[in-house]
């Protein structure tokens, strides 16, 4: 795995996580995730703060094309 997350695009992503909430959060993590490959989540787990366990949900939902409901 070659990623290389620069602190631009590192403020980029977190700007768009701040507007962004629930499923449509989720995707965007699982999109980011699926287009980096194998080790991503890992990676941003550490280097982003993403939680492993919403991107794992988000993966499903984007694999699956179903959305999962928010425990609000």
């Amino acid at each position: 795995m070659n990623i290389v997350i620069t602190p631009e695009l590192k403020a980029t992503w977190q700007h768009l996580l701040e507007q962004l909430t629930g499923a449509a959060r989720r995707l965007f993590m699982a999109s980011v995730i699926k287009a980096a490959g194998r080790g991503a989540a890992a990676l941003a787990e550490s280097e982003l703060g993403w939680s492993r366990v919403t991107i794992r949900k988000g993966l499903r939902e984007l694999a699956a094309g179903v959305t999962c409901l928010d425990a609000v």
